[in-house]
């Protein structure tokens, strides 16, 4: 398969191509087939995405330099011994290893069981609410590079939701059970997802499952009707609170938002002028990417029965689909078009400074609460306790240090951390905090929660700042040090 497609990449002279696999072949392991970026990129574009999974560690091959490469992992293991005397058959050496983790770290694969169960809980509520109800629905699958149009041209202003489902406030899931195939598929389909993260120190899996933690914490804290109470002039939250599709969308939009995340800003990827941000059309690069991906790998027949549990109609995939583009794409809280567009839309769903008014169009001002939850989350760690923001906030500085030393950015980060802190709080944190709370949507002690932990953390960095980030600065020196100094199999060179 790999050299059948490697046949349509003409620029590898056979030179090029010879010299190029011995230095694969020098960093390679026993028993495991390595792949390059450029294989990997052809097997995504074949549909074959759960074949591949990120090496954790960068490779360094001479006269190439640091790279990322590519195990293929389909479920199998190859007894090399059987290859010794050239007599063994392929057939007869494959081993198949049992279950979806077998690339993964322990401490991956925990948070992909994590993840898992929330989104199960939220399967369990779709199930009830949707009964015994059956449907002839065929579905048509149409993946990214079939549309005509990008996500980033996908986004509505307004999302129309369903109308509010009282019984959602009296739900009960005590005993419902989801059939075994619709769990294997989703813990496969979720374990694929966190294997085409990168390795990077901020945007990787590990990030993505802090948002999950910040958006299911926010979904609790939705102001939801109680039997009886609801009416047209109501909380626009209870569009959200009653509707678990929706909030699958939600919590699925937030573990993939970074999927491939190249470890360099969507500002880097347009200056290098790369493949990828003129196929998206320089617009949200970054976040468009791993949307297309969750999209295609969702589509892929092996998770049919999943789809199904999911969504049952034309409309309820549409729904669902619409949801998960807005909230993606709205994680790129620097597009400046985006960032108006958002504002605009506020002023008309929330135009005045206690919960907006009765006229106003519920499903706009959900949009807009949904979204928002969506930024919260993905910056969560800028309104938590101290320390969780200078976890995060080290991790991300190494990461666009590292862009700097590897030359993708003229710019040291260290020469703007600090002033960058403090306007990203005035900018982006606080008036995240505020909007949740003007929008009314949840209770106060949430809220609060918020923004009492993103002025405390302002305050702090305004004191303490400089000197942590010179401590960052020889931390993060230090550890690239470290990195360069050793070889491919940890050994100094």
């Amino acid at each position: 398969m790999i050299v059948r497609l490697l046949r349509h990449k003409s620029s590898f002279s056979r030179l090029t191509l010879t010299n190029f696999s011995f230095r694969m072949e020098s960093t390679g392991q026993r028993g495991k087939i390595q792949i390059s970026q450029d294989t990997a990129d052809l097997l995504v574009a074949a549909g074959k995405m759960s074949w591949i999974a990120p090496r954790e560690e960068r490779v360094v091959a001479k006269g190439k330099g640091e790279m990322q490469t590519f195990w293929v992992n389909i479920g199998t293991t190859i007894d090399v011994s059987a290859f010794q005397d050239g007599m063994g058959s392929l057939d007869d050496s494959l081993s198949y290893e049992e279950g979806p983790f077998s690339t993964l770290s322990p401490k991956t694969t925990r948070l992909v069981l994590w993840n898992v169960e929330i989104l199960l809980d939220m399967l369990r509520q779709i199930h009830v609410l949707r009964g015994k109800t059956t449907s002839t629905f065929r579905e048509i699958i149409v993946r990214s590079e079939e549309r005509h149009t990008t996500a980033y041209d996908e986004v509505e202003d307004v999302i129309q939701f369903p109308p509010y489902n009282g019984q959602a406030a009296e739900i009960d899931t005590d005993g419902v059970e989801i059939k075994p195939e619709v769990e294997q598929q989703l813990e496969d389909f979720i374990s694929t997802i966190a294997s085409m993260y990168i390795e990077n120190p901020f945007h990787d899996f590990a990030h993505a499952s802090h948002a999950t933690m910040g958006v299911v914490k926010l979904l609790s804290s939705l102001v939801k009707a109680k039997p009886g109470e609801y009416s047209d002039v109501q909380n626009a939250s209870y569009l959200i609170a009653s509707n678990p599709l929706v909030q699958f969308a939600m919590v699925l939009s937030v573990i993939c938002h970074d999927v491939d995340h190249p470890g360099a800003s969507n500002a880097i990827l347009l200056s290098e002028k790369s493949r990828m941000a003129s196929v998206y059309g320089y617009k949200s690069v970054a976040e468009q990417n791993s949307l297309d991906l969750t999209w295609d790998l969702l589509m892929d027949d092996n998770y049919a029965e999943l789809r199904a549990a999911i969504y049952r109609t034309e409309e309820e995939k549409q729904l669902f689909r619409q949801v998960l583009v807005n909230s993606v794409i709205s994680t790129d809280l620097f597009d400046q078009r985006l960032k108006d567009r958002f504002e605009s839309r506020w002023k008309v769903g929330f135009p005045n400074e206690s919960h907006g008014d009765q006229g106003t169009s519920k499903n706009l001002q959900a949009t807009l609460i949904m979204e928002t939850m969506v930024q919260a989350a993905d910056i969560a760690h800028t309104m938590q306790h101290w320390q969780v923001y200078r976890k995060w906030n080290l991790r991300l500085f190494e990461e666009m240090y590292q862009g700097f030393v590897d030359g993708r950015t003229s710019s040291d980060p260290s020469d703007f951390w600090f002033e960058g802190e403090l306007q990203f709080y005035n900018n982006y944190t606080l008036p995240l905090v505020r909007r949740l709370r003007q929008s009314g949507a949840f209770v106060t002690a949430s809220t609060d929660s918020h923004q009492d932990y993103a002025e405390q953390n302002k305050r702090q960095w305004e004191n303490k700042g400089k000197d942590i980030v010179a401590e960052m600065v020889d931390a993060t020196r230090a550890k690239i040090t470290a990195r360069m100094k050793e070889g491919p199999h940890g050994l100094d060179e």
